[in-house]
């Protein structure tokens, strides 16, 4: 009886994420985003995400390091 609700649970769970992925997934069809668009302003973000990306490696790297 026991694994049966666990295993409930986590159907739940699983269906209640699928839920929220398909929803997701309606709104960025409904934004109807432009490929030109996003093309023309992708390079300008280019150097900020390298810097974030370069910052959040150095953070997973020190953590690591330290055993957090």
């Amino acid at each position: 009886m026991i694994f049966g609700i666990e295993f409930l649970s986590l159907l739940i769970f699983m269906v209640y994420i699928g839920a929220i992925a398909v929803l997701f997934l309606f709104v960025i069809m409904m934004l109807n985003i432009k490929v030109v668009e996003i093309s023309s302003t992708y390079l300008r973000y280019l150097p900020v995400s390298f810097f974030i990306i370069i910052f959040f490696l150095c953070e997973l790297a020190i953590s690591m390091y330290l055993k957090f």
